[in-house]
């Protein structure tokens, strides 16, 4: 059994929840108030991960269920219609920021990460 990272969430007014497991990955959001209420035109975010690293050739997959479940589960999802929307408007996001990425790699980087990724998945496969 491996060791298990434990993190402990609390509200203003005492609420607490703790999670326990193998890989803790936390978002925090500032500034929501001042853009709900139409002061701010950007909600900072921040993310922190602890514990074991997720192994690469599920890291996409891992990360996508995990922000997918979040919107289903979420108290603002709506019904299926606005969690449909909401899906779509990250998928669009993420979508745009790859293609921004993807401008900026050279054919070396390509190269190089093509034979890093290879290597990761053999060692990945030994295991």
């Amino acid at each position: 059994m491996s060791e298990k990272v434990k993190v402990t969430l609390e509200m203003p007014g005492g609420v607490k929840k703790e999670l326990t497991d193998d890989t803790v990955i936390c978002f925090t959001v500032e500034q929501a108030k001042e853009f709900m209420s139409g002061r701010a035109k950007l909600v900072e975010a921040k993310a922190v991960s602890m514990g074991q690293d997720i192994p690469e050739p599920i890291f996409a997959p891992t990360i996508g269920a995990l922000v997918g479940n979040y919107l289903e589960m979420s108290p603002n999802s709506g019904g299926k219609v606005t969690t449909s929307y909401n899906l779509h408007t990250v998928a669009e996001l993420l979508e745009k920021k790859s293609e921004e990425l993807r401008k900026q790699v050279t054919p070396e980087e390509v190269e190089d990460s093509l034979q890093e990724a290879l290597k990761s998945l053999f060692e990945t496969l030994r295991r």
